[in-house]
């Protein structure tokens, strides 16, 4: 629990008080505009997949630390739920 409450201190410090952060946010809210603004909006996606496969793999390193191992089958009976909230 505390690694995942540094974790979020760390991340919610980056995005709010980083310049990346608010290049991130700015191309998320409205991408013509920071593009006119000067944002280099290759830059903040590319830091945005960044962070978050780094976010991932921290959430996956604790649930397989809780656990003491791997599942291959956890979360198989979610797939329908996401397929379906994606189209």
């Amino acid at each position: 629990m505390w690694l995942g409450a540094a974790i979020f201190l760390l991340y919610f410090g980056f995005y709010r008080f980083g310049v990346i952060g608010r290049h991130i946010y700015a191309v998320g809210s409205n991408i013509r505009m920071s593009w006119m603004s000067g944002i280099d909006i290759t830059r903040a996606r590319n830091w945005a997949f960044v962070l978050s496969g780094l976010g991932a793999s921290a959430a996956g390193i604790m649930v397989s630390s809780v656990q003491y191992g791997s599942n291959p089958y956890l979360g198989s009976g979610r797939s329908s739920s996401v397929s379906c909230e994606m189209a």
